[in-house]
């Protein structure tokens, strides 16, 4: 066989092989278009009135979230006009910096309890242990979007928190004898200044309401967060 003919089949040979790559590619791609979920496009309704005939679909509602019954903090008696009221709560604490050259302790503000039991060196570093208070969300009750009834987490989605001013009038007698006011923070301790071991102080986060745009399933008046994810793209489905 000459050269000629030689470096023609070796090109013969590499088309080939090109064309069933191409093919193989070809027929992954729609194996796995078959077996990916659809998209699922929700229908886009208003907030009012409920469409009955819509019943089990999946649906994307547009309006104003209307809260019933308030955001509260049942053990401090802090409440909100929010869909979600989070409660903050740190303790002034020693803790401990060991390194090869030995262990350093002072003291910080911390969100969970520092055991000093288990420092190299307990004496004059005793925290106080548990927390009389636990950091804690709460959510509002009644919430609507239109006519349609909303859970107050699944509406809180997505939705930024801010902070929330409080103030010792808000808490019942007992406990607004043990606070005081501290740039709209409560605190518990003599000196919000020069805070010390034991000292607390509760802060708290609310998540607004106003407009929304929720995407879930109808079911009778409530409309709920989808059990599963597909991907949706939100529009009219009609």
């Amino acid at each position: 066989m000459n050269a000629g003919a030689s470096s023609r089949g070796v090109l013969i040979g590499l088309l080939a092989l090109i064309v069933l790559v191409a093919i193989v590619v070809a027929a992954w791609h729609s194996r796995n278009r078959e077996s990916s979920p659809q998209a699922v496009t929700a229908t886009t309704v208003p907030a009012r009135p409920i469409d009955a005939s819509n019943e089990g679909r999946l649906v994307a509602v547009s309006g104003q979230l209307d809260i019933g019954q308030p955001a509260r903090d049942t053990e401090l008696g802090v409440s909100a006009n929010a869909l979600v009221l989070v409660r903050e709560v740190e303790m002034f604490q020693w803790y401990e910096d060991c390194a090869a050259a030995g262990c350093r302790y002072d003291r910080k503000w911390s969100a969970q309890p520092i055991d000093s039991t288990a420092f190299r060196e307990t004496a004059g570093h005793a925290n106080p242990g548990r927390f009389p208070f636990a950091a804690a969300r709460f959510e509002a009750g009644a919430v609507r979007l239109g006519d349609f009834d909303v859970d107050a987490g699944f509406a809180a989605r997505g939705r930024a928190t801010t902070d929330l001013a409080v103030g010792i009038d808000e808490l019942p007698p007992n406990l607004a004898a043990t606070f005081r006011e501290s740039g709209g923070l409560l605190y518990a301790g003599a000196d919000p200044e020069h805070p010390g071991v034991g000292d607390l102080r509760v802060s708290y986060r609310a998540v607004p309401s106003g407009m929304a745009h929720l995407v879930g399933v109808q079911r009778g008046r409530q409309l709920l967060p989808r059990t599963s994810e597909p991907d949706v793209e939100p529009g009219s489905a009609d």
